[in-house]
């Protein structure tokens, strides 16, 4: 692991991060020269930093400082899996005003296919927190629309040819609830198979597939 990500791993995930060391944090970061700050953020558990930084109500903002600096000014030196990892950092638990503008404001600005990336990458975080859930329970009413808006243009003028077969899991992948024919996590017999078979042809009907 990069060594200031150490330091920042040290200064970080304890009971409690006091202000200090949130200082500390930030002024690391602004130190590291320009194009090796994905370097040092890449292997962190980013969602615990965020955590850990703090806008202070008798204090520093440090969070709005760390969002500034990561996901504004020098968003353009990260990697799409980097960006985002700390927009899911921003969705998990209460999403406050700050970050659904942020999340808004970084996902507004890609287009094309780092946008249909990006898009995909969140999806990947592993946990509830996706893009519907982003987009429909995370933001508020008028960003929604803004960010549903590009959604809708960046599909209109750059159209993916990268079609995913969506399937339900309970008693359609494994038995699971209803259905009492199998014993329960039994993997239906040819569903494995019939899903790769619509995987390959969704792939085969694309332009260029």
């Amino acid at each position: 692991m990069d060594p200031r990500a150490l330091q920042i791993v040290s200064l970080t995930g304890g009971w409690r991060t006091g202000s200090d060391a949130e200082a500390q944090v930030l002024q690391i970061l602004r130190d590291v020269p320009e194009g090796e700050l994905d370097a040092v953020l890449s292997p962190l558990d980013l969602d615990q930093v965020v955590g850990d930084i703090d806008d202070h109500v008798w204090g520093p903002d440090h969070r709005t400082e760390l969002l500034e600096l990561v996901l504004g000014r020098r968003r353009s030196e990260l990697s799409l899996q980097t960006v985002a990892e700390l927009v899911a950092a921003l969705h998990r638990g209460p999403t406050p005003r700050l970050h659904q503008e942020t999340i808004v404001e970084v996902l507004t600005s890609y287009a094309g296919a780092d946008f249909h990336d990006l898009k995909y990458r969140l999806n990947a975080q592993g946990d509830h927190h996706d893009l519907e859930h982003l987009v429909f329970d995370d933001v508020e009413e008028d960003l929604r629309k803004r960010l549903l808006a590009h959604v809708a243009a960046q599909a209109g003028v750059d159209a993916t040819s990268d079609l995913r077969v969506l399937c339900d899991i309970d008693d359609t992948v494994t038995c699971a609830i209803h259905d009492d024919r199998y014993p329960r996590g039994t993997i239906y017999p040819g569903v494995v198979a019939l899903l790769h078979a619509l995987d390959d042809g969704a792939a085969e009907e694309t332009p260029g597939g």
